[in-house]
């Protein structure tokens, strides 16, 4: 039984109607089905109308988990009093929400327009250097960024996977106490956004393969990141590429369009 003073979210009903049914399967199971359902393989055979059928069931089969998740994460900041922990609490409450927008927009059809709109980029980046902070806090990172808004036409969504792949693999290759620098430069037509990292830098293999699918030299990387990120510059008529600094560490630049 749940109960409190104000109305329960629509993810803190689903939730808890997922944890009754749980309990319900517990105290009272049903009969094993004969037919094991076999793992779905993604062929270069299959249509469209197939991909998009296995996406929506796959969404479906993760909003359960992570319902969950939300319901127990609400249940928690009510009973952790300390600052610092709810602090946590909050930004995995940010996270699940995010991996819920993020499944919608991963299951929408590959053909679908990106979703411009004016959007200040600086915010977008702080927004994702604020959910990495305790990776950047353990690895005792200095940050640098530019203070001055930087105001595009672009899909906010797919801006923001652009910057997390990207910071991500400059928290991961910087060393400890290191150092990121987040900048920008306005032209006529054209932005020019760097972020650079102190670490270990690219190899030629890196700047071969830069953007190359499952090409990755992090530990339990997919090589999908960056792939991903120059599809989406491609796609907002951009270009992205990787180099090396003069003093040591790597560099990744991004120029996008400015509207007219």
């Amino acid at each position: 039984m749940s109960w409190q003073n104000t109305p329960l979210s629509e993810h803190q009903q689903y939730g808890i109607c997922l944890y009754a049914q749980a309990i319900n399967s517990q105290l009272f199971p049903q009969p094993v089905s004969q037919t094991v359902s076999q793992p779905v393989k993604l062929t270069s055979e299959m249509g469209q109308s197939q991909l998009q059928e296995i996406l929506q069931r796959q969404r479906h089969q993760l909003r359960t988990p992570l319902a969950l998740m939300l319901l127990y994460v609400d249940l928690l900041k009510k009973t952790v009093v300390d600052r610092r922990s709810q602090d946590w609490i909050q930004h995995l409450h940010t996270t699940i929400q995010e991996m819920h927008i993020s499944l919608d927009h991963l299951t929408e059809s590959p053909d679908s327009a990106n979703q411009l709109a004016p959007c200040d980029l600086r915010q977008v980046l702080h927004q994702c250097l604020q959910g990495m902070h305790l990776w950047i806090e353990q690895k005792q990172l200095k940050l640098s960024c530019d203070a001055e808004p930087l105001w595009l036409r672009v899909d906010e969504w797919k801006i923001k996977q652009v910057f997390q792949n990207l910071l991500a693999n400059a928290i991961a290759f910087s060393p400890i106490a290191g150092q990121i620098t987040c900048t920008w430069q306005t032209f006529q037509t054209e932005v020019l956004i760097k972020i650079n990292d102190n670490g270990p830098g690219l190899s030629g293999e890196d700047l071969r393969s830069l953007g190359t699918p499952f090409y990755s030299r992090r530990l339990g990387g997919t090589g999908l990141g960056l792939s991903i990120a120059k599809q989406i510059i491609l796609e907002h008529q951009g270009s992205l590429w990787g180099s090396n600094l003069p003093d040591g560490g790597a560099q990744f630049c991004i120029v996008l369009p400015r509207s007219s």
